[in-house]
């Protein structure tokens, strides 16, 4: 409204998505971004890259199966033009027989900055989406 609440954020936010293939395998350690595949090393994959900056909030993880054991799955950064990942405090524990997670976690984020994700243990999810949303 008019005084305190900003309301929703409106069109200048900008969502983030990063997602695995139905026939990609989550391996300890290996990432993924926003191409569909699984890679050894971070540097490997096709990030999502941030348009604005802001706080990345609201992160939602859906897959199509949920693993045998719990995993977690942690979001890394890389600032614009720079080579060193490094990971967050956003952190996605995905239960034993789950096939969704949630974390509350805001994360600044720079224009530029490149956004990835890796597994601590082996997954087959049969297609994963993980979404967010910046607010500037």
């Amino acid at each position: 409204g008019a005084k305190g609440d900003t309301g929703p954020p409106g069109p200048a936010g900008q969502g983030l998505r990063l997602q695995l293939d139905q026939g990609s395998t989550l391996l300890p350690l290996w990432s993924f971004g926003c191409d569909g595949s699984v890679q050894p090393f971070a540097s490997m994959i096709v990030q999502e890259v941030c348009s604005i900056a802001g706080n990345a909030q609201d992160w939602t993880l859906e897959a199509n199966s949920g693993p045998s054991t719990q995993v977690k799955i942690t979001i890394f950064q890389a600032p614009s033009g720079g080579l060193i990942y490094t990971t967050t405090a956003v952190v996605l524990t995905v239960a034993a027989g789950s096939n969704h997670a949630t974390s509350d976690v805001k994360l600044p984020v720079s224009r530029g900055d490149r956004i990835g994700a890796s597994a601590n243990a082996v997954w087959s999810p049969g297609g994963l989406t993980l979404r967010a949303r910046i607010v500037p």
